[in-house]
Order: structure tokens, then sequence, then C-alpha cells
């Protein structure tokens, strides 16, 4: 999602004129007070413990002097079940039809026969739009903003009042 505005485009303006020294101050500052509107929203929003190992874990905010970015469910570790959470989460912020499916095996002595399973029990039903993530940038992400260029602000306060003395 990008928003932009006449306001935006200022504050931006202003940290691509800042200082480096200045703008990685304010980026780890961005990073650190967006960082837990984020992980406090989705650990708020998570239904339970598949959505927290899942979604939550490796929840991050990156910040730059032109805006910040918000990823979940960015974890490489493998769950006990073998599910890496970067590259399959979307089956549970968006759920999946639980079904049956014939599935062909064989005896231990060889012989082969099929077996009705069904599949896709442990996660949520399936939903047009995602169920932690999708809805809690959703909803917070006009206070992100506010954060991030309040953050700013206080930021060139600060340095204008260091610089004064």
């Amino acid at each position: 999602m990008t928003v932009e505005s006449p306001d935006l485009g200022r504050v931006k303006a202003a940290m691509a004129a800042a200082d480096n020294a200045l703008v990685g101050d304010l980026t780890t500052a961005t990073e650190s007070a967006v960082g837990g509107a984020w992980l406090g929203g989705l650990a708020a929003r998570a239904r339970g413990l598949q959505d927290t190992r899942v979604l939550v874990a490796g929840a991050t905010v990156s910040a730059s002097s032109s805006g910040f970015v918000l990823r979940a469910a960015q974890s490489t570790v493998p769950l006990s079940g073998g599910l890496v959470p970067a590259y399959q989460w979307p089956g549970v912020e968006f759920g999946a039809r639980t079904r049956r499916v014939q599935i062909a095996t064989h005896s231990g002595k060889g012989k082969p026969y099929t077996v009705t399973k069904m599949i896709n029990r442990g996660l949520p039903s399936r939903q047009k739009t995602g169920q932690v993530v999708f809805k809690t940038a959703s909803e917070t992400v006009t206070e992100m903003v506010r954060i991030w260029v309040t953050t700013i602000a206080e930021g060139y306060e600060a340095a204008a009042a260091g610089g004064a003395k």
C-alpha cells in the first residue's frame, strides 16, 4: 500500500536533504516506533498459536528516507511439521477449503491400494481477504504514518536544538 500526499512529499524531501547521521538516527527511531505498533497490532489480532508462529514470528519494519515497509511471516525457520512461514503463509492468512483426496499407497507387503483422506483440516476456512496481517495493516497504517511523521519532526527538532547549543 502506498500513501501519498503533499505533506508526506515534504517529509520525504526533508529526509532526502538531511545528512546521513540524522537520517540513520531517524530511520532507527522510526523502525522502533512503528515496529512496536505493527507487532502489537499483529499480536492482538492473531487468532491462536498457529497465527502467532506463522504470521507474527518474523514480522519486521524496515524504514528508509522515503518511508517504511511492513512485513510479516518472514521467518525461514521450519516449524515442527515442516511448514516454512516465509513461503507458506497464505494458507494461514487466507485459509483453505477442506477436501477429500484419494491417495495411492501400498501395504507393507507391496500390495497397492487407495485411501481417502481429508486435507487442509488444520487451516482456517477460506476467506477472500486476509484475517490477520491484511486487516491489521488496513486498520493501523494511518496511525503508523502519523507515528513516522511525528518521529521525523521530533528528530529534526532535537537536531536543531542540539545544533543551536
